[in-house]
């Protein structure tokens, strides 16, 4: 018998978001976070005018800049989290703990079940209802991705190609 692949949508509510830099103030980046999130939402008129370079520039500086996205050390979030899955919507809490660019883990707490998945830098994995599992393919990419601050770094490098898509 094949797997079969749900889609699992969730949104968290996090109560404590804590980062550690090498330089500069958090509250800049909770700042700068917010902000992007704020241009990403209002951008949709106005990116049309824009080339592919410039929306990304505009996203990493948003979050403060290149500069100070690497000089981050560790990330760590705390939140609720509700789940629309298979069974039904499920509500507890989620935490996600990353070393940007290096290794990730996130745990979700659903009181019907516990998962913790993570990514060490070369495997990604998960435990939960149906045991420890080395992923592979799309799921490991999506642990893969907790840990990189902003899918645009290094998209205007010489080596990268972008290419905006029409609406």
């Amino acid at each position: 018998m094949g797997a079969s692949k749900h889609t699992v949508n969730y949104q968290a509510t996090y109560k404590r978001v804590i980062l550690m830099k090498v330089s500069s103030s958090r509250r800049r980046f909770a700042a700068a976070t917010a902000l992007a999130t704020g241009l990403v939402l209002l951008a949709g008129s106005s990116a049309l005018a824009q080339s592919a370079e410039e929306v990304i520039a505009k996203c990493i500086k948003a979050q403060g800049g290149e500069k100070a996205l690497t000089s981050l050390k560790c990330v760590e979030r705390v939140g609720e989290v509700s789940l629309d899955g298979s069974i039904g919507q499920m509500e507890g809490t989620v935490e996600e703990i990353y070393i940007p660019f290096k290794k990730a883990r996130r745990s979700m707490d659903l009181m019907v079940f516990f998962i913790d998945e993570g990514w060490d830098g070369e495997v990604a994995w998960r435990d939960g209802m149906m045991g420890l599992q080395k992923l592979e393919g799309e799921d490991a990419n999506q642990i893969k991705q907790l840990a990189d601050l902003n899918p645009f770094l290094g998209a205007n490098s010489e080596d990268a190609e972008v290419e905006k898509i029409d609406d």
